[in-house]
């Protein structure tokens, strides 16, 4: 699993399960960052960069082997924007279909009570 942490935010227990990346904001956007880390493709190399065999931890020095594609960053400051866009498109339709079928509900209520 993997979140996005306000960089002001100083409370976190970081233990062996739990690893902590601060971007470097000339470089890479976080945001972006997050998309990237949940695709399938660098969530393969994550299973496979862990250790353990009862419980599986990633030490942090393997995150160095992540092929992590990184282009100039107003690019991925685009690809953030689009992104947000999309999740903000995807709540409102949520949305939409879940007072769509409200309104559908109520309206097969009122048919068979008549």
């Amino acid at each position: 699993m993997v979140g996005l942490v306000p960089s002001d935010f100083d409370d976190a227990n970081i233990n062996a399960q739990l690893v902590l990346i601060r971007c470097q904001g000339t470089i890479l956007n976080p945001r972006y960052l997050l998309w990237v880390l949940e695709m399938p493709k660098i969530r393969e190399q994550l299973n496979y960069l862990q250790t353990g065999t009862a419980l599986q931890q990633l030490p942090v020095g393997n995150l160095v082997q992540l092929e992590i594609p990184i282009p100039p960053l107003h690019e991925q400051e685009q690809f953030a924007a689009v992104v947000r866009r999309v999740k903000s498109l995807r709540a409102r339709a949520n949305e939409s279909a879940r007072q769509a079928e409200g309104l559908f509900q109520s309206l097969l209520a009122q048919s068979f009570s008549d």
